[in-house]
C-alpha cells in the first residue's frame, strides 16, 4: 500500500508531506494538521488572504487562501485551512478545518469537509461529504459520493489492500482515492476504502 500506488508524485509541499509516509493513512490526523499549520505559519499575516473572497463568505481562524482561489458566497472556512491558487470553494460549502486544498481543486455546493487533502484537480462538486480523506489529482466524486470515516462500533479502521490488511491508530478515517478515481452519483465508501489510481466506481 505505497503512495506510489495512488499517486505521482511531483514537488509540491503537499506531495513532499506525503511521501515522508510509508502508507498514505499515516498523513492523516495529526500529522496533517501540523502540516497545515506548519505551512500557514509560512505565510505572512497580511498575504494569507489574497484570493477572491466573495464578501458573503464566512472565513475563521488560520486560513490561507492564495491568489487566484475563489471563495463563493455563503461558503464556511474554518481553520486551519490553507486553500492552493486556482482552487475554488462554492456556495454553501462546509470546510471544517484541517484541510489542504491544492491547486484546480473544487469543494462544491453543499460540500463538507474535515481533516482531508485535495491534490491538484480534485473535486467534490456537489453534496459531498469528505471526511479524513485523501483525493488523488483530478478525482472525481460524482454528486451526492459520501466518504465515511467513523465506524459504528467507534473501533479504529483497518484498510484491506491486496489482501492485506493495514490497522490504523484512528477510529476517524475515510478513503485514500488515487489520481483520476471516479465515483458515481449518490456513493457511500466505508471508512478504510482504498481505491488505486486511474479506477472508476460505478453506482
Amino acid at each position: 500500500m505505497k503512495i506510489e500506488d495512488f499517486f505521482e508524485i511531483s514537488h509540491e509541499p503537499i506531495y513532499n508531506f506525503l511521501k515522508t509516509y510509508p502508507y498514505p493513512f499515516e498523513a492523516l490526523g495529526r500529522p496533517l494538521k501540523e502540516f497545515i499549520q506548519k505551512e500557514i505559519d509560512s505565510v505572512p499575516k497580511d498575504q494569507r488572504l489574497l484570493g477572491n473572497i466573495s464578501p458573503l463568505a464566512y472565513v475563521t481562524g488560520d486560513v490561507v487562501v492564495e491568489a487566484g482561489a475563489v471563495l463563493e458566497a455563503f461558503c464556511y472556512v474554518e481553520g486551519p485551512t490553507y486553500i492552493a491558487k486556482g482552487a475554488t470553494v462554492r456556495h454553501g460549502a462546509y470546510i471544517r478545518g484541517n484541510t489542504y486544498v491544492s491547486s484546480e481543486a473544487i469543494v462544491g455546493h453543499t460540500t463538507e469537509v474535515k481533516g482531508s487533502v485535495f491534490l491538484p484537480g480534485a473535486k467534490a462538486s456537489h453534496f459531498a461529504y469528505v471526511g479524513d480523506s485523501i483525493l488523488g489529482a483530478k478525482c472525481n466524486l460524482g454528486a451526492g459520493t459520501k466518504l465515511a470515516n467513523l465506524r459504528f462500533d467507534k473501533k479504529n479502521i483497518s484498510f484491506i489492500y491486496e489482501n492485506k490488511k493495514y490497522s490504523t491508530s484512528l477510529n476517524k478515517c475515510g478513503s485514500i482515492l488515487g489520481d483520476h478515481v471516479q465515483t458515481a452519483c449518490n456513493m457511500v465508501l466505508n471508512p478504510g476504502t482504498a481505491i488505486i489510481k486511474g479506477k472508476w466506481i460505478y453506482g
